[in-house]
Formats: C-alpha cells, sequence, structure tokens
C-alpha cells in the first residue's frame, strides 16, 4: 500500500500560458487511456539540465562539476532515483496548467509500448559487446572487483567475453558467484562511471511503440509508480517499483514488453535507469483525485499468513480510527484460499494518501511485512457513484 497511481500525481500549479516544451516531451495519447499521453522519449540529459539548472536540484553522479558528458545531451538521463523523477515531473507541471505530469504505471508503460516485435533493432548487451568486439577483441581488460576470484588479473575482451551468431547472446557477461565476467573489470567500471553505453534516445526512428513513442525498449530501463515484488536480481522478494524497458546492460529478452518482474529501491539511483513522463489533462485528474480508491491484490506466504493478518487488520483498525482522511482500509481473505487477500482502500483525497503514507502503523506495516508477500498488485479503482459512497458507511453504523 505505497506509492501508486494518485500518489504519484502532481499536480500542476496554474502558471503562464504559451508553454514551450523541449522536443522530447512531445507527446503522445495511449490508446484507450483516455486523457493520458505518454512522452515520446525517455527524460534526456539535456532536459534533466534544465530542470537541475532552475531548481538547484543535485545532479546526476555521472555528470562533472555539474555538466553531463559531452556529446551525450540527448542521450536518456540515468542515475535518478524514483524520488527525483517525480520531482522532475512536478517542476515540468508548473510549466504547464493543462496537464499534471507524473510517471506512468506499468500497464500504462505497456499499453503504450505494445508488444515487441521479434526483429526489433534497439540498444541492448549485444549491441554493446559488439561495438567493443569490434573495436578492439585482443583489448587487455582487468578484473577490478574486491570479491572477484581474478582480481588484478588482466586478459583479452576476446578471452572474457563472445558473442552469439545472430549478435543477441553475450556469454561472459557477468558471473555472479565468483564476480567474474565483463562487468567486473576496469572498461565496466569506467563505462558505467560516465553514464553507461547508451545512445540519443532516437538512434533506432524505425523501431516504434503502439503509440508512436520512440527507445522504449533498451537505452535504459524506465521508472513505473506501481509497486510490485520483484521476481529477479537483487530486489527478489522485495517491495518496489516496477521498471520497464530493459536497457544497455540488459540482455535482449529482458527488454521485451512481456518481461514482467524487475524492479528498483525508490530511494536508489542506477546506471541503467532513467524515466518518461506521462500527462494527465488537469480535469481528468481532478476528477480522480478527490477520492483516490484501489484494491490491492495480496498473495501471503503460506507459512507467515497468521503474522500477515494480523498486521493487516491492525494497520487498517488504526489507520480508520487515527486518520480522518481514511474513509476505510478494508483486509479480507479469499474463503478456498485463504493466504489470497484483497484489501479495498478508500481515502477522502490526494493529500489523506500521502498523510497515510508518513502514519507511524503504516510505516510499521511497510517495514515488518515485505518477507511475508509473495505477490503484490495495486489496482486503481474509479467509484461508478462517489456521491453513493457517504450512505454505504452511514447504513454500516
Amino acid at each position: 500500500m505505497n506509492k501508486l497511481i494518485t500518489g504519484a500525481i502532481i499536480m500542476a500549479a496554474v502558471i503562464a500560458a504559451n508553454v514551450v516544451f523541449a522536443d522530447t516531451t512531445d507527446l503522445l495519447p495511449i490508446g484507450d487511456k483516455d486523457g493520458i499521453s505518454i512522452a515520446k522519449y525517455p527524460v534526456t540529459n539535456a532536459e534533466y539540465a534544465r530542470f537541475v539548472k532552475a531548481t538547484s536540484h543535485p545532479a546526476p553522479r555521472y555528470w562533472k562539476g555539474g555538466e553531463f558528458p559531452n556529446g551525450k545531451e540527448r542521450h536518456p538521463v540515468l542515475w535518478v532515483s524514483y524520488d527525483d523523477a517525480r520531482a522532475y515531473c512536478e517542476w515540468l507541471g508548473k510549466k504547464d496548467a493543462a496537464h499534471a505530469y507524473r510517471l506512468p504505471t506499468e500497464d500504462e508503460w505497456e499499453a503504450a509500448a505494445g508488444e515487441t516485435p521479434t526483429d526489433a533493432k534497439f540498444n541492448f548487451n549485444g549491441v554493446v559487446a559488439s561495438h567493443y568486439m569490434k573495436e578492439n577483441p585482443k583489448r587487455l581488460v582487468t578484473f577490478v572487483h574486491p570479491k572477484s576470484a581474478l582480481k588484478g588479473k588482466s586478459m583479452p575482451l576476446d578471452e572474457v567475453i563472445s558473442i552469439g551468431s545472430d549478435g543477441r547472446h553475450v556469454r561472459g557477461w557477468v558471473n555472479h558467484r565468483d564476480y567474474t565476467g565483463f562487468i567486473y573489470t576496469d572498461l565496466f567500471k569506467e563505462l558505467s562511471e560516465t553514464g553507461g553505453y547508451t545512445m540519443p534516445v532516437d538512434a533506432y526512428p524505425e523501431t516504434k511503440s503502439a503509440c508512436g513513442a520512440l527507445d522504449m525498449w533498451g537505452n535504459c530501463w524506465e521508472w513505473t509508480c506501481t509497486e510490485i515484488v520483484a521476481k529477479n536480481g537483487a530486489e527478489r522478494g522485495n517491495v518496489v517499483n516496477a521498471i520497464k524497458g530493459g536497457s544497455w546492460y540488459a540482455n535482449r529478452n529482458s527488454c521485451f514488453t512481456s518481461f514482467r518482474g524487475e524492479g528498483r529501491r525508490p530511494s536508489g539511483c542506477y546506471n541503467t535507469v532513467g524515466f518518461r513522463v506521462v500527462a494527465v489533462r488537469t480535469a481528468a485528474t481532478k476528477a480522480v483525485s478527490e477520492t483516490f480508491t484501489r484494491i490491492a491484490e495480496i498473495e501471503v506466504h503460506p507459512e507467515w499468513l497468521e503474522r500477515y493478518l494480523e498486521a493487516a487488520r491492525t494497520v487498517g483498525a488504526e489507520s480508520v480510527a487515527k486518520e480522518d482522511g481514511v474513509t476505510c482500509i478494508f483486509p479480507m481473505q479469499q474463503k478456498e484460499h485463504p493466504n489470497i487477500i484483497r484489501i479495498v482502500e478508500i481515502y477522502r483525497d490526494e493529500a489523506a494518501y500521502k498523510a497515510h503514507l508518513a502514519s507511524p502503523h503504516f510505516r510499521a506495516y511497510k517495514e515488518g511485512t515485505p518477507h511475508m508477500i509473495k505477490s503484490l498488485k495495486l489496482v486503481p479503482m474509479r467509484p461508478l457513484d462517489e456521491s453513493g459512497m457517504k450512505h454505504i458507511f452511514n447504513k454500516q453504523k
């Protein structure tokens, strides 16, 4: 029960008309998502630099002296946390009275992307490996990770990595068991520290998504405002924000729209993760932000069921009793499958929802239950008859 759609919406301030946007903030409608559009490209270094200059927000760590690497103005910005991306959305919203800006949900991102064509061209680790192997396959690289079984040893690049005949499968890219492979070499470290092997966001103009957006597959992962229980990598088993689209570091299959389960901590910054924005027409945003309603779909590990039910009951009861803005947090479990939980959440408005996130009883729930949860999906809902809601709750008195 953490940051999702309404909690991620940054309401636009009413500022002057005649708004001028950077070219990479061209907006494209998302299928049947009425009033919601997505940026044609991910946010670039040049765009983010304007935000940093205007707000004195900290620059990403790979920028030197507050300046992005030379020649990378149209590359996607990296090393930005979820919170950094939200701050950018807030700043962007102040320039446009007609829209509120936020990060996409996972469903919105997938709807905008559509199915990944099997022959799609984009930037992934096969492209990176091919570049260096073509440039100088005999270049010596040194293993530098302190835990590497080969620490301090140097060898030719073509003895570290190889590429399949189709150019899509890279061997020797990583070995987490003994910290060997390309990503533990000085060459990769140098690459990462200068912003990764990214490309301009319009490097593959022929590879368009379902809505016409570019660069949705490969180059950089993109933040979403949907929380999941991660199924992959170091975050596996933890509640994180879903990321989509793969990156220059990822294998090809990880870049496909259908690939799910990848996520990152919202406070973290990563050398493979950037973002693109969605815009919600202000009128549409107002309609859904007056009352924030959703259903949490949770599957609990059976061995933790009783402990989880206790935690869910406690946070639900305390939230309703202590927070004026919480109308309902009502946990339920399926009769036939008692470890399948549904929680109906209704908040007075966005401000009440944000206040709930900061409450001590919610923080205790949040910190005490991640290991109990096998899967989590937060489904935003819209009341069909909001005016009738008060009658429902009055009837229960």
